[in-house]
């Protein structure tokens, strides 16, 4: 079997890293540069599977701070280029041999000068990565091929056309696969430019069977006085859903203004924002005519009992716009979109109910980017679907309001839940595999996220999945860059299922030994033994307690399992212990080596005080 073999330059600098030759298991190593001190190798690595005979090309950058020039990758149809982690990678030269699928997670990959990848098949850009066509320098309409696929799934596709004339990239599909998305589009230049593809695409979440993707259109401007000449535009709209004139999934940001995509399908081909929002809320005829309303920086109520079953297209909160239900009480959103945003928080008070439409997606969109406060007895209803939270902004239910929903997806923020809250759903998906994203549940509370059908099967409960990033800057604590599931104290919570992919945490907050922090598991699954990590943060013995079910989860839980849960504060592992009558054991850290000396050190001394008790006892009965 002919063995691999580097081609290298002149200045050791692989060229390319290319596997010559055909057999089993062929593998080529080899070290390009090291970083500055402190900072962690830069690894180009090709792996040939035996069985699929794809080859793999590595790029590992776990700083922030790794920023790597590479050579042209070469690779046939079906290899992979994989660059992951949180640095940057440059191409610099055409890798015009290149005919396989470029998978980015976490990183950046950065096409500028003369790097294109224009017969690469497909991109994937996950878990917080980024593409960026950098053309501020040198100006190429080919940096990917015209046919080429983009799958964003939490992920960014950024576009820089230059300042020499006006410069369309074309592209194939566009696929939202999940999670919360962005398209970048850089500004200042005279002529502009366009990313031009077949279609938006969004896939359905395999876990609840309904798109979960959002996606963010972000203009960038340093200057904030460019004209807005460099658009995404598609050749057709069959492949995503618009509802009354408007993409309730999709969003156009520049600077703190936020707004909805607009669009009339079959006649609209650039996504541009929505300008023509209704703005009076005073008279029955504003809540029934299907409008995109804005409330801005005012109250409006919606308390007349002339309206009947008042609805609209969408909502839109801005710079303390605040709106009240009173009777009638309800309120139809057809396209289940609502967005918040401005430079003060939203609210939404009073009593009755919010439903979504009845239109596909049928799902309610959250687009928080300023806070959003729900209070009084305010209830989310989904008619069993989904409800999609997104954007940077905190979603805070108070006092009693409530969400009954097929599923909470929390792509971005935070979602809070306090006082005498309650959901009502199936699953919840916490995080989207980038950022941190988290889910407080209320204090005080006995099972504050219940089934629906637990109405008719008393033994249904829900399923939680923490979905957080396999990446980060801290990778010894759950604070930060995981997904997060935090209790309030003295909350006691069954699941189904907890399912844990990439960083997630269990937080456990306010609990005492009279009241503690409970989380009670039928089935506890992790999505591998790699990546896949859960910390228990705030854990204190005696006063949380996390427990999973004995026989179903016997097979499963073992000390492989256990070596991925790691609780923050204790240096010993984690192991697990039966409880109270044996149905559920215990998930808890391990006695340490100087607990054993001391428990030992207890029973030595009560043996001591024993034998020399007996010894007095004989010597008074001789």
């Amino acid at each position: 079997m002919p063995l691999p073999r580097i081609m290298q330059t002149a200045d050791r600098r692989p060229q390319s890293c290319r596997v010559v030759g055909e057999g089993a298991a062929l593998r080529c190593l080899a070290q390009l540069a090291r970083l500055a001190a402190g900072v962690a190798a830069f690894i180009f690595a090709f792996l040939v599977s035996a069985l699929s005979a794809r080859a793999q090309l590595i790029v590992e950058l776990p700083d922030p701070t790794d920023t790597q020039v590479l050579p042209a990758p070469s690779g046939g149809p079906g290899d992979v280029l994989d660059i992951h982690g949180l640095g940057t990678a440059v191409l610099e030269e055409d890798a015009d041999d290149f005919f396989g699928e470029v998978v980015i997670s976490g990183a950046q990959l950065t096409l500028k000068g003369e790097g294109r990848l224009t017969e690469a098949e497909r991109f994937l850009i996950q878990n917080g990565g980024t593409l960026f066509l950098d053309n501020s320098a040198v100006a190429h309409d080919d940096r990917l091929g015209s046919t080429a696929d983009i799958a964003l799934n939490a992920g960014t596709l950024a576009f820089d056309p230059g300042n020499f004339g006006f410069l369309s990239q074309e592209l194939g599909y566009i696929d939202l696969l999940g999670g919360a998305n962005q398209i970048d589009l850089y500004l200042g230049s005279v002529l502009g430019g366009r990313l031009f593809a077949e279609t938006v695409w969004l896939a359905d979440n395999a876990q609840i069977g309904k798109p979960t993707s959002t996606l963010n259109i972000r203009y960038i401007d340093p200057t904030g006085i460019a004209p807005i000449n460099v658009r995404l535009e598609v050749d057709d709209d069959w492949g995503f859903p618009s509802i009354e004139g408007i993409l309730p999934w999709a969003t156009i940001t520049r600077g703190s203004q936020v707004d909805w995509v607009q669009w009339e399908y079959g006649e609209s081909t650039v996504f541009t924002p929505l300008t023509a929002y209704h703005t009076s809320t005073g008279s029955p005829a504003d809540w029934n005519t299907g409008k995109d309303m804005l409330i801005e920086a005012s109250t409006a109520e919606l308390n007349d009992p002339g309206i009947l079953n008042p609805q609209i297209t969408s909502l839109k909160l801005a710079n303390g716009g605040s709106l009240v239900l009173g009777e009638p009480g309800d309120l139809k959103i057809i396209s289940g979109g609502l967005l918040s945003t401005g430079s003060t928080g939203n609210k939404i008070s009073g009593r009755g109910s919010i439903w979504n439409g009845y239109d596909i997606p049928n799902t309610f969109y959250l687009h928080i980017h300023a806070d959003l406060l729900v209070s009084g007895e305010i209830q989310f209803h989904a008619f069993g679907f989904p409800m999609i939270k997104t954007g940077e902004g905190t979603l805070r239910f108070t006092d009693d309001a409530s969400i009954a929903v097929g599923s909470l997806v929390i792509n971005q923020g935070i979602v809070a839940f306090e006082k005498n809250t309650r959901m009502e759903l199936f699953e919840v998906i916490i995080g989207d595999g980038t950022g941190t994203d988290i889910l407080e549940l209320p204090a005080s509370h006995n099972d504050p996220i219940t089934n629906p059908s637990a109405e008719w099967d008393p033994g249904a409960l829900p399923n939680i999945t923490l979905h957080g990033t396999p990446y980060s800057t801290s990778p010894g604590s759950g604070a930060a860059d995981a997904a997060i599931l935090r209790f309030g104290g003295s909350t006691v919570q069954h699941a189904q299922l907890l399912h844990v992919e990439g960083r997630g945490t269990l937080d456990f907050v306010g609990g005492t030994i009279a009241k503690p922090n409970m989380l009670y598991l039928e089935e506890f699954t992790l999505a591998d033994f790699d990546t896949a990590l859960l910390f228990i943060r705030h854990w204190e013995d005696g006063r949380d307690v996390l427990l999973a079910h004995y026989e179903n989860n016997k097979g499963t839980i073992n000390a492989a399992f256990l070596a991925r849960i790691k609780f923050e504060g204790y240096d010993a592992p984690a192991e697990w212990v039966s409880w109270g009558d044996g149905t559920y054991w215990e998930i808890r850290v391990a006695p340490e080596p100087h607990t054993y000396g001391a428990i030992l050190g207890a029973l030595g001394l009560g043996l001591f005080v024993w034998r020399k008790r007996k010894r007095g006892e004989r010597a008074q009965h001789t």
